[in-house]
C-alpha cells in the first residue's frame, strides 16, 4: 500500500487514503481529425482500460488541441498522414507494476491515440476521487500548506533532488 498525502502541487486541492501499486502518468496525443464532441467518450475509454487492468485513474486532465513541436506521421490505410497538430492531454493512475505491459497494448490500440507515454512518478503519491476533499462546490481543502523556514525548504530540495 501507499500512503497518500496532501498533495496541492497539480491540483491545487487536498488528497488523503491509501492505494495499492505504484503511481503512473499517462501522457497521450489525440488525433486532431476527432471532434470535440467525440473527446469525452475516447477518454472514458481509456479510463475503462485503465480500470479494467485493476488500476484507479486520480487526475483526468481534459486534452486540448495544440501545435505539435514537429510533424508526426502515421500510416493509414497504406499512407503516411502528416499531423502538425494534436489534442494533448494526461492522467494520473495507480496500478500493480505487473499489470502495464496489458494496459499499455490496450491504450496503443485505441486508433485514436497518436501517440502516448507512460512514466513513472518518482513521487508514490495517488490521489483517488474518492479521497478528494473539497472539491464539490469549489470548497476548501480542510488543511493549509505549512509554511517552511530556511533549512526546511533546503532539505525539502534536497530529498526531491536525490530520488
Amino acid at each position: 500500500m501507499l500512503a497518500m498525502e496532501n498533495d496541492t502541487k497539480t491540483t491545487g486541492k487536498a488528497f488523503t487514503g491509501e492505494v495499492s501499486g505504484r503511481r503512473y502518468e499517462l501522457g497521450y496525443l489525440l488525433l486532431p481529425t476527432i471532434t470535440e464532441q467525440a473527446i469525452p467518450e475516447i477518454l472514458e475509454k481509456i479510463k475503462g482500460s485503465i480500470v479494467r487492468v485493476g488500476g484507479v485513474v486520480s487526475l483526468a486532465n481534459p486534452p486540448v488541441s495544440i501545435s505539435l513541436a514537429y510533424p508526426m506521421y502515421r500510416n493509414e490505410g497504406g499512407k503516411n498522414t502528416e499531423y502538425t497538430r494534436a489534442y494533448f492531454g494526461f492522467m494520473h493512475f495507480g496500478l500493480e507494476s505487473g499489470s502495464l505491459p496489458a494496459l499499455k497494448k490496450e491504450i496503443e490500440a485505441e486508433t485514436a491515440i497518436l501517440r502516448c507515454l507512460f512514466t513513472k512518478d518518482p513521487h508514490e503519491v495517488i490521489r483517488t476521487p474518492e479521497a478528494l476533499v473539497g472539491v464539490i462546490d469549489g470548497g476548501e481543502s480542510p488543511e493549509e500548506p505549512k509554511a517552511l523556514d530556511d533549512v526546511a525548504l533546503d532539505k525539502e530540495i534536497a530529498d526531491m533532488l536525490v530520488s
